[in-house]
């Protein structure tokens, strides 16, 4: 997503000017051949035509005007509608993952046990958005982006050492055979956490402990939500329509503006190129809006709400400010160097430094392993276009 100056500065000349993730570029070739259509037009033939054979009254070509603009309307609109719904879901779904979080934390015994449940809980709450990034992050074949994509192939089951256990393997394996990747992960959060609780590990009583189901499917619904507009196109009459009057505007235009302008070729020409231009970028926009999960340059800023996500749900790693080291879990907030972190006299036990604030764009959630390893990942043939866990 593009971030522009809304100050108003130098009379909003640098937006003028802004030329990345703008639509006008993509409408100049249109807008150039109807400047050269009136110009052609005027000079062969208004000019040979007698005066009482020209047309003096443009009120046929302005129905063809008022059905082109209840068209582009009508699709802006519903683009802009669409936009907007993809923001919402993705804001409503980040903030139940993240309440969902909340209470993996407060709803269990602080003890060791404690401990494995809420870092596995983070494992999956981030595997299940990078899964869910994926599928609305769709390739040409419409189907849905590699394990790679937003690192999903990180959250995977992994030992001290940083190498893909027998459970990774098998959750590696689910989800590439799997034709919708969140449910599947939304299954195993739902079963971490009934496990937990039947073990006595989650305090809340039965009704508030139900409010985590709830969490994960009001989750579940942000995600269909989001996924509706990915999958779901504009209805094609609407746009098969808009394109054949739009096309038959940008022809006919030309010649009404060589007709009834004939004092000035100039003047004829500048009108015919600017109302050209003005209509198909208005077409091209609603094309760029309809679809937020793409990436183009007016899209959400996918890997950058991934990166925020990771960051937050990090937070539960460092648990009443101890270092806790789980099943290889190398992140920001635990790789740091040994050396710098400090030691409680009281306790012994080591205190991690202050967390600073959330920097898009930095690496703070690039999660490490001291010794990253895929060796000894079986050579699953039968799941092909996912490079990164294939043997070598």
């Amino acid at each position: 997503m593009l971030t522009y100056d809304t100050t108003g500065r130098y009379f909003g000349l640098n937006l003028i000017f802004q030329w990345k993730g703008s639509v006008v570029p993509r409408a100049m070739p249109q807008a150039t051949a109807a400047l050269v259509i009136c110009v052609l037009f005027h000079k062969y033939v208004v000019q040979t035509l007698p005066k009482d054979q020209r047309i003096d009254n443009a009120y046929s070509h302005q129905v063809l005007g008022m059905i082109l603009a209840f068209l582009l309307v009508f699709r802006s609109g519903t683009a802009y509608n669409r936009y907007w719904e993809g923001v919402t879901t993705m804001h409503w779904l980040t903030s139940k993952l993240q309440d969902l979080a909340i209470q993996s934390k407060w709803f269990v015994k602080h003890n060791n046990q404690s401990v494995a449940f809420q870092l596995e809980m983070a494992r999956f709450l981030r595997l299940y958005y990078a899964c869910v990034m994926q599928e609305l992050n769709r390739l040409d074949d419409n189907g849905p982006a590699n394990l790679e994509e937003f690192g999903g192939e990180r959250y995977f089951h992994k030992d001290n050492r940083g190498e893909l256990t027998e459970k990774g393997r098998w959750e590696c394996r689910m989800l590439l055979e799997s034709n919708n990747r969140p449910p599947v992960v939304m299954s195993w959060i739902s079963e971490l956490c009934v496990k937990q609780f039947q073990s006595g590990g989650i305090v809340a009583l039965p009704p508030v402990f139900a409010r985590m189901f709830q969490q994960m499917s009001e989750a579940m619904m942000g995600y269909t939500d989001a996924l509706k507009i990915v999958t779901t196109p504009i209805p094609f009459p609407y746009c098969q329509m808009n394109a054949i009057v739009l096309n038959l505007f940008a022809v006919t235009w030309p010649v009404m503006c060589a007709v009834l302008v004939t004092k000035s070729i100039v003047w004829a020409s500048t009108l015919s190129f600017l109302v050209v231009l003005a209509f198909f970028s208005i077409d091209y926009i609603a094309t760029e809006l309809q679809d937020p999960f793409g990436n183009d340059d007016n899209d959400l800023p996918l890997g950058e709400i991934m990166e925020k996500f990771e960051y937050e749900v990090e937070s539960l790693m460092v648990l009443d400010g101890v270092l806790h080291d789980n099943k290889g879990f190398r992140s920001s907030l635990t790789a740091d160097d040994r050396q710098t972190k400090k030691v409680d006299p009281d306790t012994g036990k080591v205190q991690l430094p202050p967390v600073g604030p959330y920097e898009p764009g930095s690496s703070a959630a690039t999660y490490k392993y001291e010794a990253q390893s895929v060796a000894n990942v079986p050579d699953f043939s039968e799941c092909s276009g996912c490079g990164w866990w294939q043997k070598a």
